[in-house]
């Protein structure tokens, strides 16, 4: 989910301000003001999530980053509108804080190396790894002939497509809390 969230960060920061543009004839200010609001939606919802941490599992939150990033990718691209872009980035903003705060917990305990007492580099190695990945790749697939439109809706199938991921780290912590029941 972090490599998925950083592609879709990385094409819209390349894909946007040109597409905002040519569609809608926006002032070049205006895609720094579209970033501050996903930015505020980000820091607003990293927040929250300490909260909702408390009240859903994390894959529960995990899953509703996911869906939420999917869904900016649609609300974004469907219509030339400012109605639905800023709503849109929103959604980004705070999918993306849902898939980056849980993600980094989760991840250390499905790593669990036996024979490391310090794991959590080499989780932090392998959320570094996706997230510049992600930026590498989200920027050239702007590149290309498929409009727009095409390449957000694909993102949107491959946010949608990470619910499965999502659901198969559900069975991972099932199967742990099995492990330790049986154990105790």
């Amino acid at each position: 989910q972090i490599f998925t969230a950083s592609v879709v960060i990385g094409f819209f920061q390349a894909a946007l301000g040109p597409h905002v543009d040519a569609v809608l004839g926006a002032p070049p200010y205006m895609q720094g003001l579209l970033w501050l609001v996903d930015a505020v939606a980000f820091l607003v919802c990293r927040l929250l999530n300490v909260w909702l941490m408390t009240k859903c599992s994390d894959w529960v939150i995990l899953s509703m980053g996911t869906i939420m990033e999917g869904a900016s990718c649609m609300l974004i691209s469907i219509f030339p509108s400012w109605y639905l872009i800023w709503p849109g980035m929103v959604l980004m903003g705070a999918g993306d804080a849902l898939m980056f705060t849980p993600g980094p917990p989760m991840l250390a305990n499905i790593v669990e190396l036996a024979d490391c007492r310090h794991n959590h580099g080499s989780v932090f190695a392998m959320i570094d790894v996706a997230a510049c990945l992600g930026f590498i790749l989200g920027p050239l697939c702007t590149i290309g002939p498929p409009s727009f439109w095409v390449k957000s809706q694909l993102f949107a199938g491959f946010c949608f497509l990470n619910l499965i991921g999502s659901v198969h780290l559900r069975t991972l912590k099932d199967r742990a809390a099995a492990n330790v029941a049986i154990v105790q």
